[in-house]
């Protein structure tokens, strides 16, 4: 599978190369580009193409960039927070179970059973 994808990818650059080398031959008419700061003078078409490209796809990359790497740190943070939150429930579920000095549990820490809930005066049943 892996020697597919190379040919894929070798074709792929080659498939490029051929449509940037005929670009390139059938845009060689001169041209002035005009912009806010002045005028170039003058260049091939196929130049102010290539560099209108590049300039777009870097106009367009670094906010791109920006959102990318801010939400990489997010996840970051949020791995560490979880981290350090299950290191201490892992803490707290290793504490041992402690009485009272006596060795007796507390009279309001003595849990009732349903049964005897339903027996109770005033209950409303």
């Amino acid at each position: 599978m892996r020697w597919v994808r190379r040919i894929l990818f070798i074709g792929l650059v080659g498939a490029f190369f051929y449509g940037a080398v005929r670009f390139s031959s059938e845009n060689e008419q001169l041209v002035v580009v005009h912009y806010l700061a002045g005028a170039t003078e003058q260049i091939e078409l196929w130049h102010a193409l290539a560099l209108a490209a590049g300039v777009g796809a870097i106009s367009s990359a670094l906010p791109l960039a920006y959102l990318w790497t801010r939400s990489r740190l997010l996840v970051w943070q949020y791995r560490r927070t979880m981290n350090r939150q299950e290191t201490e429930i892992h803490q707290l579920r290793n504490l041992p179970l402690t009485t009272p000095q006596g060795g007796e549990p507390e009279p309001d820490s003595v849990a009732v059973s349903p049964a005897a809930s339903r027996d109770t005066v005033g209950s409303g049943a």
